[in-house]
């Protein structure tokens, strides 16, 4: 018997052994989306950020680079992916359709069957540590939907839509006066009116498929009856989330309740995709999702879930809307610990939106430089994007807590951030100069589709192009030139601190629907929204009175992103396309040729 138990000993011995060689390091990333490094570093100077402060003692601090131009769809497929955007085939929110000339969606497609399709190109890099069988989750990974085909365990963020196919769209159910605004988008307004002591409305789902809501209230509260739920709320109360079952299938919603009386104000959320039966895969494995419900309880499953629409449209206030942001902050914590306390080794990455979508609301808050700057007026804004920054460093420190000697953390963001404080209007200014007949666009040289792209209307590419191929590099010079000299008769500076043709800055199998322009605004300076759908307007410049004050479409070099680690950094000139080989890097992988990036770590 004693042989017997010292064969055991033996046994276990070896079999530890055997596991020890077979395991990996431990990488952590936290994608903290729009952390700026010079409000990053004030902050840490006032002491406000001690586990920012802590990081950079142990590792360092440095801004990076990002990408050309510095939107958040195109920097987090090339972080993904390792590829300029002429790899991955993102260059603006905004793509064009080059038959219309019309504005189409950049990330997300349908397929000839309806399914939604990612438009992004290039294979994602943690698929290189999959291949050699390092665990990979990526939770909240934006520029990542749908993720049914990806590598690793995956639940994507920006681009994943609701229930409606949209990114988001809130309805506001009210008996008062108010009108929906003229340039309504991303919501509903339905009026609605008492009768027999209720309220009959619907709530709309997909294909247009609808569950009848019932609204029994009192002076002060309010009970909701949607299909087999009913909810009690008070004025000023945020329901927690209702189940629907459509008919194509289940989603959910969220109701707070504005006002009772004298007329009713319901707010309810976007319908997402319930993530603990959703109708469609939401990860990959499409698993992974009910996982995260069943531990975490129901979470915002549509992208960029912070409701900017309802504020900008003044269905939410401002408490109301840093309300609705804290909810998705809360579910936020609960995915992170839960996915903390699962991961043991390999590649373990999670997603912050706050800073960002705060930075871009209350800029002018604070900014008495703002022409939108409004004093004393929007009191709940006060510190809105310091507290974003004080919640993140929170979750800086629960993953230091997390680090062993071989734990590598990396927090990384998209890009900066600066003031919005005057618009340009490309289309008009394009107009101005018989480049853009807006009424007929097939005589136009030139137009403008997203925030920081221009094309010209080329013979062969377009559907009526007009331009012939070799009057393409003197148009294009013209432009540029005309463009770079473009000054903001206000302040008296140029609007433009760069403009790109786009073949001398991309490469790879996609540049060719590139715009041929990128244009790199000054600080400060930003395309208008209806020029970025392609639309005129009165003014070629004109001061930004709108909530959204804070902006990063401007030059690459006017807004770099954030790089701090647990580990000494190569600081000089540290790129977003560094980051997919410096985490290859740590395990041992050797990158891809293709990649420009460097590795930045020791």
């Amino acid at each position: 018997m004693r042989f017997f138990w010292l064969f055991l000993l033996v046994l276990s011995l070896l079999w530890g052994v055997g596991c020890r060689q077979k395991s990996h390091p431990r990488v952590i990333v936290l994608g903290i989306d729009g952390a700026d490094p010079v409000l990053l570093r004030r902050f840490m100077a006032e002491g406000k950020l001690p586990n920012f402060s802590e990081l950079e003692r142990r590792g360092g601090f440095a801004p990076l680079g990002t990408t050309n131009p510095p939107q958040s769809p195109v920097a987090w497929a090339s972080f993904t992916t390792g590829l300029d955007p002429g790899g991955h085939g993102i260059f603006d929110f905004i793509h064009r359709d080059p038959d219309t000339m019309s504005p189409i969606p950049s990330l997300t497609s349908l397929d000839s069957s309806g399914r939604p399709q990612l438009m992004r190109r290039g294979r994602p890099f943690w698929g290189y540590l999959s291949d050699r069988g390092i665990p990979v989750r990526m939770i909240k990974i934006a520029a990542n939907y749908p993720a049914t085909d990806l590598p690793g365990e995956v639940l994507p963020e920006m681009g994943t839509p609701d229930m409606l196919g949209s990114y988001g769209t809130f309805t506001y159910y009210t008996e008062g006066q108010e009108s929906p605004p003229d340039d309504l988008s991303g919501g509903r307004f339905v009026k609605v009116a008492e009768r027999d002591n209720v309220i009959r409305a619907s709530v709309v789902g997909p294909q247009k498929e609808t569950l009848p809501l019932r609204v029994y209230r009192s002076e002060h509260s309010a009970v909701l009856e949607v299909e087999k739920e009913r909810v009690l709320l008070n004025e000023g109360e945020w329901s927690d989330w209702i189940s629907l079952p459509f008919p194509s299938g289940r989603g959910m919603i969220r109701f707070y309740l504005k006002a009772c009386r004298p007329h009713l104000k319901l707010y309810m959320s976007p319908v997402n995709i319930e993530p603990c039966r959703p109708a469609v895969p939401l990860s990959n494995p499409a698993g992974l999702a009910r996982h995260l419900c069943r531990c975490c309880g129901p979470y915002y499953t549509q992208g960029m879930p912070e409701d900017t629409k309802a504020l900008v449209h003044g269905v939410l206030d401002d408490q109301e809307f840093l309300d609705q942001s804290g909810l998705v902050t809360t579910e936020r914590w609960r995915l992170f610990e839960q996915g903390l306390s699962e991961y043991q080794e390999g590649l373990f990455f999670f997603y912050l939106s706050a800073p960002d979508i705060v930075s871009h609301l209350f800029w002018n808050v604070d900014d008495v430089e703002h022409p939108g700057h409004e004093r004393g007026v929007r009191k709940a804004g006060k510190r809105a994007i310091e507290k974003a920054y004080e919640e993140a460093d929170k979750f800086v420190g629960r993953a230091l807590r997390e680090c062993d000697s071989r734990t590598t953390l990396i927090v990384m963001s998209d890009h900066g951030f600066a003031p919005f404080y005057r618009s340009f209007s490309l289309n008009t200014w394009l107009q101005q100069r018989g480049y853009f007949d807006p009424l007929d666009r097939a005589k136009s040289q030139a137009y403008g589709v997203g925030f920081n792209s221009l094309y010209l209307n080329l013979e062969g590419r377009e559907k009526e192009g007009l331009v012939k191929a070799e009057q393409v590099d003197e148009l294009l010079e013209t432009l540029r030139e005309e463009l770079l000299a473009q000054k903001d008769p206000k302040t008296g500076q140029p609007v433009f601190k760069a403009v790109y043709r786009s073949t001398e800055i991309y490469h790879g199998a996609e540049k060719g629907k590139a715009p041929d322009l990128v244009l790199g605004y000054h600080r400060g300076y930003r395309g208008s929204w209806k020029s970025a759908l392609g639309q005129t307007e009165e003014k070629v410049l004109s001061d930004n009175l709108e909530v959204w004050s804070g902006d990063h479409l401007m030059d690459a070099s006017v807004v770099p992103g954030v790089l701090l680690s647990n580990r000494p950094l190569a600081k000089e000139g540290a790129d977003l396309l560094d980051l997919a080989p410096t985490i290859l890097q740590v395990f041992g992988v050797e990158p891809p040729a293709e990649w420009s990036g460097r590795a930045l770590l020791p």
